[in-house]
């Protein structure tokens, strides 16, 4: 039996980044009253998953900003990682010799240093404020406690820096394209994968009966970790390698568990 359904936001439960369905809302709301427990986990800032939480009117577990943060439905703090202050600062002078547009972000926050053309339209994408620091370098210095750097950029291109990203910091970063045009950089060994394997140790629910969805190559680990997982039809095909099954929405996903008695 299913007893935690684990899910994706960006080209998963957010449909063009910005909306949920009525339909995949239902879903979740109907997993809620049946007892399971329902987990966002993403890219995105812990602010931007509550937020999500409460448009679904439902309680869950947080994994955030691709698995440096980890909070429990009661909102322990299960699980957590940033950067070193040498390696944040290393990072932001490389990145910033570059023209991508770089948020950063630490759990509070995301911010930018450099001026974006496309700030407003950026800001749309976000379900918390963008904050222009152009003293971000100092404050990194002093507390910032960085958690992600993230590029926005041409696909190819930020791929063609990643590997040169990798070459520089391998043993202090992990990198992921989370979305098309976007990059991530979380501390070494964070992963939603990671951050799942914590939480299922807090509540004591087993791994057999979790289920998860996702799109991203961000994705990946945590498909291959859960034996019940889902991709979406919209993946690329390395991604969908690791899903058991292959979905349009995330309500496809809870009808089929039900399907096969899954959940009671």
């Amino acid at each position: 039996m299913i007893s935690m359904f684990v899910t994706d936001l960006d080209g998963t439960l957010l449909k063009n980044n910005r909306y949920i369905t009525k339909e995949d809302k239902e879903a979740l709301q109907l997993l809620n009253k049946k007892g399971v427990d329902i987990t966002i986990a993403t890219g995105r800032s812990d602010r931007e998953v509550q937020a999500v939480f409460k448009e679904l009117n439902i309680t869950g577990h947080r994994i955030s900003q691709n698995g440096t943060f980890t909070f429990s439905k009661y909102n322990e703090n299960v699980f957590s990682q940033v950067f070193e202050e040498g390696t944040s600062l290393k990072l932001f002078d490389f990145l910033h010799a570059f023209d991508f547009p770089c948020l950063i972000s630490n759990f509070d926050n995301i911010h930018y240093a450099k001026e974006i053309p496309m700030a407003q339209t950026l800001q749309s994408l976000f379900k918390t404020p963008l904050i222009y620091q152009q003293d971000l370098r100092n404050r990194i210095e002093q507390d910032f406690s960085t958690s992600k750097f993230m590029l926005l950029g041409e696909t190819s291109e930020l791929l063609s820096l990643e590997k040169k990203i990798i070459s520089l910091f391998d043993t202090d970063v992990s990198t992921f394209l989370s979305a098309d045009m976007c990059l991530d950089i979380v501390p070494k060994g964070a992963d939603k994968r990671r951050a799942l394997e914590a939480l299922l140790n807090q509540t004591g629910i087993k791994k057999q009966a979790t289920a998860s969805i996702g799109d991203g190559f961000n994705d990946i680990n945590m498909l291959a970790y859960t034996p019940h997982s889902y991709v979406m039809s919209s993946a690329e095909p390395k991604v969908k390698l690791h899903g058991k099954k292959t979905v349009q929405h995330v309500y496809e996903a809870v009808d089929d568990l039900f399907c096969h008695n899954l959940i009671l």
